[in-house]
């Protein structure tokens, strides 16, 4: 069933026999007993004894099948009974004997034709509708989108895109509702939300979170709730950060015989959460920079935790009363930015529901019934141009979309596998959770991750630090974020197709530098790998990987700075510390012409610091050529991790 579909033919079936009243002595029919079964239907009908209604309407049209009157009446009679095949057999009834009496018959054809995937003929009966002409400027404005969705529709079917959806299976799917899925970056823990059967709850249903993480051989494991979120009242519709330690979700405000509630600002606000270790922090109330008196839901974080986009349902009292996608920052001090409708093509005047923003930071998928689809909700999506605008919106196409409501997409890091929740035949009951293979021109910018642990060098004790992950081309931070204090660990989403400079920092400790050479590579293998911090001790030593010269050269490349700054900002954090600089080649070439080169490389980092404030006194620089190997030099690889410059702490 078409919910959007549906509702439209609501609304304007209640004007269906508004003319009863006024005009019963103007019926078509002139058969006495035909109108004596008609209003004896409509008698029954207003009593609400359908099957009465049903047997009497049956009998007019049976005695007088040119009684317009009674079958206006069936067709409502069978709508509401959902019998819509009938429904739309008593409209062509009514065309038959009236075709242009009112307008709209031909637009709840229309609608009922688009309804049953029969978009060309419903494309047609919504030109007769607008040739026709009508008063109800709703209705007009209404039929002029709906012939826009016809026309793609009858294109898109000519046109489908690969699509085989398959069931998460028992572990995840029961007989109740499961939807609104998210996914940590590294595809390991799925969470969701379920709706519960609750008798302590006045409604006896209420929605809680749940999650699954994979086994050993990929497979999910049992869902289980979340526990440290879930309580007596409803929470659901989350988002999780990339590394999956902090938690967005939506949560209603309640007050009864169950205690205070979650304090709010409407009727249902966001809530934020982090794990530390294996708990999560007690859930608070995101604010009123976001929150408001109207309905905050279907929140979606940005990989580094740092972006939060959702959807906003203004009171009905507001000039627009459609569901639009917001968007707020964090800014200094962890403050989330006022909340502003995300600016582009992406929201209409009408309804936009289920936002994500990929991991990519860069694709957005959203459903929406206001921009060209299938007939109700459909599943689009968005890239974030070079200008920070978003560009042209995609409609995911056929089967993906169908005259019913899609929402609730999410896809994975890779990009290749997409989920989300649907009522089709096979499942295990209500809602279901599902997966399918996302075809190439809808996935986003290709995204692996880097995951591991930080730890103290010496007493491998775990670390909570900060990470920066910073396009070489252009200086811009492109993920910020930290390790887990309890237990070190941290996972940072990198795009392919650009080069990076890694820094993890800590007070007290040497910061740690690594290169990531993204532009050219193609695995999409994750980065596993443990970052060891030194304490600020002498003698403790970092590489700096990301200072850069041309082969045989001595030169700064310009793209080194990021990394010096960052030296020049420990240097400059730590006023006692002294350190030497040291430049180091492979063994390939003459060992003076190394020594030499070293030497000069390691004097051009010194004469940096130097120019940009560092007191001469606290460095010394030195070239070792190829004297010191970190690494055998019999292998390119080995050879490349020779070639670096490196300083070392001589006082502190």
């Amino acid at each position: 069933m078409c919910k959007t579909l549906c509702t439209r033919l609501i609304i304007v079936f209640l004007f269906l026999i508004s003319f009863i009243a006024d005009a019963q002595v103007n019926y078509h029919s002139t058969d006495n007993k035909a109108i004596k079964q008609f209003e004896k239907g409509l008698l029954a009908y207003n009593n609400k004894v359908d099957d009465d209604a049903l047997k009497y309407l049956l009998a007019a049209v049976d005695r007088d099948s040119g009684f317009y009157e009674a079958w206006d009446l069936l067709s409502r009679l069978y709508f509401e009974l959902e019998e819509k095949e009938s429904s739309l057999k008593a409209l062509y009834k009514m065309v038959e004997i009236e075709p242009k009496k009112r307008p709209s018959d031909w637009y709840y054809i229309a609608t009922l034709e688009q309804e049953k995937e029969n978009f060309e003929v419903a494309f047609s009966s919504y030109t007769t509708y607008l040739d026709l002409g009508d008063d109800n400027f709703a209705l007009l404005e209404q039929a002029v989108r709906s012939q826009d969705d016809c026309e793609f529709a009858i294109w898109s079917m000519k046109n489908p895109v690969a699509y085989d959806p398959v069931n998460l299976g028992p572990s995840i799917n029961t007989e109740d509702p499961e939807y609104l899925p998210c996914l940590t970056a590294d595809d390991q823990l799925l969470l969701f939300t379920r709706r519960v059967k609750d008798s302590r709850v006045p409604q006896g249903m209420q929605d809680n979170l749940y999650y699954t993480i994979r086994d050993e051989d990929r497979i999910w494991k049992v869902a289980v709730p979340l526990e440290g979120i879930n309580s007596v009242y409803n929470e659901g519709a989350a988002s999780i950060s990339a590394n999956g330690n902090t938690l967005v979700f939506t949560a209603c405000a309640f007050y009864g015989e169950y205690g205070s509630g979650r304090n709010g600002f409407g009727s249902c606000d966001l809530f934020i959460s982090s794990q530390k270790g294996n708990g999560w922090s007690s859930p608070q109330n995101i604010g009123n920079a976001i929150n408001s008196a109207a309905w905050e839901s279907q929140p979606s974080l940005s990989a580094d935790g740092n972006t939060l986009y959702f959807i906003r349902a203004p009171k009905k009292k507001d000039k627009n009363p459609n569901q639009e996608i917001y968007v707020s920052q964090r800014i200094n001090g962890g403050q989330w930015s006022k909340a502003q409708k995300l600016s582009g093509p992406v929201n209409t005047p009408y309804r936009e529901e289920t936002v994500l923003i990929h991991p990519d930071g860069q694709t957005l998928y959203f459903s929406s019934d206001g921009h060209p689809g299938m007939g109700g909700l459909d599943i689009f999506m968005s890239r974030l141009g070079k200008d920070g605008k978003w560009g042209e919106v995609k409609n995911l196409g056929y089967p993906i979309n169908t005259p019913n409501d899609e929402n609730s997409l999410l896809v994975a890091t890779n990009g290749e596998i997409a989920y989300f929740s649907s009522t089709m035949e096979g499942g295990y009951g209500s809602f279901d959770l599902y997966s399918f293979e996302l075809y190439p021109e809808a996935r986003p910018k290709a995204v692996t991750y880097m995951k591991g642990r930080v730890f103290d060098y010496d007493d491998k004790s775990p670390l909570g630090a900060h990470f920066e992950l910073i396009d070489l081309a252009t200086s811009e931070l492109v993920y910020s974020s930290s390790s887990d204090s309890i237990n070190g660990e941290f996972l940072i989403p990198i795009t392919y197709g650009k080069d990076y400079a890694l820094n993890v920092e800590k007070e007290s400790y040497l910061f740690y530098s690594e290169n990531f050479q993204m532009k050219e590579r193609q695995n999409d293998n994750p980065f596993i790998m443990n970052v060891p911090l030194r304490k600020i001790t002498i003698g403790s030593e970092v590489v700096l990987r990301n200072v850069f010269f041309d082969s045989d050269e001595y030169s700064l490349k310009e793209e080194s700075k990021i990394e010096l700054n960052k030296l020049l900002t420990f240097l400059n954090q730590n006023p006692k510390v002294s350190i030497e600089v040291e430049g180091h080649t492979d063994n390939i070439g003459n060992n003076t012409h190394n020594r030499s080169l070293s030497d000069q490389r390691a004097k051009q980092v010194f004469q940096y610091l130097v120019d940009n404030g560092i007191d001469s006194n606290r460095l010394k620089f030195k070239g070792y050529g190829a004297d010191s190997p970190i690494s055998d030099n019999d292998t390119e690889e080995g050879r490349a991790n020779n070639r670096r410059t490196s300083v070392s702490i001589i006082a502190k």
